[in-house]
């Protein structure tokens, strides 16, 4: 049985796999790639999508944008985020867990800035008196 690269690929890691099929969505709407697909190139959207690992087993995955390559048959999905799991079940709850991340980041980023707008404030203060 002739197999499929996957390589799911962000800024930070990069994993690859064997697989028999591939189903996403690029801009355009679905799309499914098998082995000895026609050399493509396109962009991706937020999305889920799902593949067929050389066991037979179904893997989903959720990307953030990026770009999608097929070319000797290898497939490169490269996102600024992906996130995996065996269901869609288990795929939610890991971006749910994500999202609480970023949410936590977030907090603390706008509390870095107030800081800062604070020391710029004074020092702003300082100037004005010297």
């Amino acid at each position: 049985m002739k197999l499929l690269t996957l390589n799911l690929i962000t800024p930070e890691i990069k994993e690859s796999f064997k697989i028999r099929f591939l189903s996403l969505e690029d801009v355009l709407g679905s799309l499914g790639i098998y082995p000895e697909h026609e050399e493509f190139m396109t962009v991706l959207p937020r999305s889920v999508g799902y593949f067929i690992d050389e066991t037979g087993k179904k893997l989903f995955f959720a990307y953030d944008y990026g770009v999608l390559d097929v070319s000797d048959n290898t497939v490169s999905v490269i996102t600024r985020v992906f996130i995996k799991g065996e269901s869609i079940q288990q795929l939610k709850e890991e971006l749910e867990k994500k999202l609480s991340r970023i949410e936590v980041y977030e907090k603390r980023l706008r509390e870095n800035i107030k800081t800062l707008e604070r020391m710029i404030l004074k020092e702003i203060v300082e100037m004005g008196r010297g």
